[in-house]
Formats: structure tokens, sequence, C-alpha cells
């Protein structure tokens, strides 16, 4: 409508300028006057019967196979919805991070794909990013069992939380606003062309062979979620795409015409001589020309849809969501577990990255400052020892030393070839190795630590170990011994 807009403009210019031969500007509008006219008419033509390209060439009338045909859409009841939406609720954990000099961001990890899969539509909240649940703080639970129920900073939409100091959370209480669409069916078929959503008309405009044409607000169109072609047998037949044009108002269309007839009633006057002067066909024009008001920004664009499918359409069903359910539910989170891979013990100590240097040390539950950022890739294996892994460098291991608040470097591993947790660790104790290659083969020896103290109870050189009640059992060359959790041999 802008292009109709400048000709008008640039038609009207013309009309009432002036020339410095009056004939000579008579025919120079009766021309012009006329080139508009055979313009608009074009213009108007198009707009109400057009062309409509094929997206893609289907045989009509052929033998149709098994894959000509498709799943029918079915619409899931609100109960299932919630269902879905309460087990990623369920499922959703958090995820905390910690930056130096002591901030952290908590972010909540969810799945939204059970809803999408019940709404059939895996996209869904990417196309309608708007209606993703936002997630509202209300209690944040740390590990130090301290409590915020106040003045937070987040994004609901992400569901992240920004604080102002690193104290690992344990839990945190959202209020959950969720909500999610109400899909209706509309059947249309040659009897059945019409429906109205939303005070406005959706037109079933041709069905013939295997095309549909529709025409429908732009508006309406983004609120459809599916289309099944309906094959003679009841079947539903694979949908081929989809191609469309642009339709202005019925308001548009009728000032095009307005504007054709007045064009020609001025050529028409000026081929009857009913004007003496220039000044009186500009007096007319100006006077007379039809308003330009009728263009409201505000109108609805309407657009002719025609679809394809790969055989004859019988009926065609238009799954729509016509409203959205609008819910709430408060939710305890609890954060991700830490990397404490082997044993029982709770989280004592986080990984903390300095955002400038990008260096990671560790604070403690109360969000205090152990060890300075200085490593590069630091892992928690549990509270006593971490490990730092560089590509393409052997990984280190370390083991902290709490009374002198340092990280001190071991020449051993930890084991973990057993299927069993209690195995690996008992108590205090935990099972170490060091591998050594011999030829083609690798020799894995066993020892024991205790972890508090940083000691090696049982030195590595036996070929298995396991601790049992309060024993540890050695086996080297067949031959057999038992020791104390502190290492003495026993009898």
């Amino acid at each position: 409508m802008k292009q109709l807009t400048t000709i008008i403009s640039a038609v009207l210019f013309l009309l009432i300028s002036s020339c410095n031969s009056q004939k000579k500007e008579v025919i120079e509008i009766k021309n012009k006057l006329n080139k508009s006219i055979t313009s608009m008419q074009s213009t108007l033509d198009y707009f109400e019967n057009g062309f409509i390209m094929i997206p893609t060439k289907s045989e009509v009338n052929k033998r149709l196979q098994d894959n000509d045909f498709d799943e029918e859409f079915k619409i899931s009841d609100s109960t299932s919805i919630k269902k879905g939406f309460e087990e990623v609720f369920k499922k959703a954990s958090l995820q905390q991070s910690f930056e130096y000099p002591l901030a952290s961001s908590i972010l909540v990890k969810k799945d939204l794909s059970p809803v999408s899969k019940l709404l059939r539509d895996y996209q869904y909240f990417r196309e309608y990013d708007e209606e993703r649940p936002k997630f509202i703080p209300i209690k944040i639970v740390f590990k130090n069992k301290t409590k915020k129920t106040s003045s937070f900073d987040f994004d609901g939409l992400d569901g992240e939380i920004f604080l102002k100091n690193a104290k690992p959370v344990e839990s945190v209480t959202f209020k959950i606003d969720y909500q999610f669409p109400v899909i209706n069916k509309f059947e249309f078929n040659k009897n059945s062309t019409k429906t109205n959503i939303d005070s406005k008309e959706i037109i079933l405009k041709e069905i013939k062979d295997n095309k549909a044409t529709f025409i429908i607000p732009e508006h309406i169109k983004n609120n459809i979620i599916a289309i099944n072609g309906i094959y003679k047998d009841g079947r539903v037949l694979r949908n081929l795409g989809e191609s469309s044009k642009s339709i202005p108002s019925k308001e548009k269309r009728l000032f095009i015409k307005k504007m054709i007839a007045f064009q020609k009633q001025v050529v028409n006057k000026i081929e009857n001589k009913d004007f003496k002067t220039i000044e009186e066909i500009k007096s007319f024009i100006t006077k007379n020309t039809p308003k330009t008001a009728i263009f409201k920004k505000n109108l609805l664009k309407t657009t002719s849809y025609t679809f394809h499918f790969s055989g004859d359409i019988k009926s065609i069903n238009i799954f729509m969501k016509t409203k959205n359910s609008f819910q709430q539910k408060t939710v305890v989170i609890n954060r991700v577990i830490g990397s404490s891979t082997f044993i029982n013990e709770k989280d004592k100590y986080f990984v903390v990255n300095d955002t400038v240097t990008w260096e990671e040390g560790l604070i403690d539950l109360n969000g205090k400052l152990i060890i300075k950022p200085k490593y590069d890739k630091l892992s928690v294996f549990n509270n006593h020892f971490f490990e730092q892994c560089i590509v393409n460098e052997k990984c280190k291991l370390y083991w902290l030393n709490t009374r002198k608040k340092r990280l001190e470097e071991v020449d051993y591993e930890l084991t973990t070839y057993m299927s069993s947790a209690k195995y690996n660790y008992y108590q205090k104790y935990l099972l170490i190795e060091n591998q050594e290659r011999q030829g083609d083969m690798i020799k894995v020896q066993y020892g024991v630590v205790n972890c508090v103290t940083g000691k090696i109870v049982v030195p590595i050189k036996y070929d298995d170990i396991n601790i049992i009640e309060n024993k540890i059992h050695t086996n080297k060359n067949s031959k057999k011994e038992t020791f104390s959790l502190n290492g003495v041999k026993l009898k």
C-alpha cells in the first residue's frame, strides 16, 4: 500500500502543478490519469485474482502409497498438559556458578520437551518464546542453612538468579507462572467454508484436487498449530507445503476502486470539455479527490494461503490455538549434586572462577574463599581431592590440606574401577592406585589413603584391595593380608 500511496501522491502533484502551455498541460493531465487508471486497475486485478505458485510438483489422482499419508494431529487435553509441566518441574534442577570476587548465579536447568511433545510441536517454545514458564524466586536455602526471602535480582524467563555472595545453594522455592494453548479443531469442506475466530473470518475460497485455498487474517495464521488434509477414506494426507499472497483489506480495495472511478470521471470531464480553465480542473481535483483517511495503521493484514497435499482432498481440518490457559504453581527445586562421584559425603567445597584471569579456586559452604583462584580447569572429585585437567597435558590430582589451606599435588590416582562406591570409599579411607605400562599390558597396583590427613595407610603395591567391615583386605601374588584402618597388619 505504500506503493499505492506514492502513485496517488505523484498523480495529484502532477494535476495541480503548473505548465507553460495550458493546452499542453491538459493533455498531460489526461494522459497521466489514463496511465494511473491502468496501473491501479492492474493492481486491483492482482489483489482480487492474482496467481499462486505451486511450491512442489505433485501428481493428482495418482495411486497413493503409504508414505503419502501422515499421522492425524491429536489434541492433548488440559490435564495431560498439566501433568507434562509437572514432570518438567519435578526433573528441573539448579546449576550454580561462582565468580571471584565472591558472587554467583543460579540457573534453572529444565527440559520442556515433555510439554512440546504433547503439543505435537517441538519448536513451540521457540516460536512462542513469551509463553515459556516464568520462574519467580520466593525463597533461597543455602547449604549452610541460612535463608534469603526477599530482594531477588533475577531473570524469570530463564529462571536465573544473581547473588552478591558466593554461598552455595541447597534449594530455591519458585512461584512458577506457566501457560499452555487451548487448541480447537475447525473442519472445512465444500459445504462448510467459513468460521469466525476472534471476530474475524477464515474463509475456504477453493478446494480442488490436492489444493485448498483459504483467506486468513495474518494474526490468526500465526495461531495455527497444524493443518490436516483429509483423503476420501478418512486418512490424513502428507502436507507438501504452502504458498501465499497478501490481500489488502476490503477498505483499501474499496479506496482503489474509488480512485479509479474518480480519475475516469476527471478524464470524461476533460474529454467533454466541462472545464474551461486549468484552474477549474485543479479546483475540481482538490475538492473531490477521495480522502486517504481510510488508510489506518491498525487495519489487519489478510493473506491468501494455498495448501498442497499428496492426494485429492475431501476436507480440511485446521487446529488452532484460540486462547491460553494460565496456571501457577509453587515448586522447590534442588541444586545439582556436586562432583562427589564415589562418596556419600555432602559437598563442602566448590570451584569459584575469577572472571578476569579465568583461573579457578575453592570456596566453602559459607561462600568463604579457601583457595585463591590460580588453577586452570579445576574440578571436584570429593571434599578432599580435586583434579586439574588441561588439554594435551596429563591430569594432576590434588589433596586439600584444610589446616594449611592449600592444594598439594599427589603422585597417585583415585580408584574408580569397581562398580559399587562402597568398595572404593569407606568412612574416611579411599582406594588409590598407580599404573605402569609393561609392554602391551598395564600393571595396576593399589593402596589406601586417609582422605582427612592425606596419609597413605596401606602402600601402593597390591594387586587387589577391598575395605570391608573396618578392615583392609589385600592380595599380592595370591598372598592375602589384612590390615586395620590405620594400616596396622593383623594376624
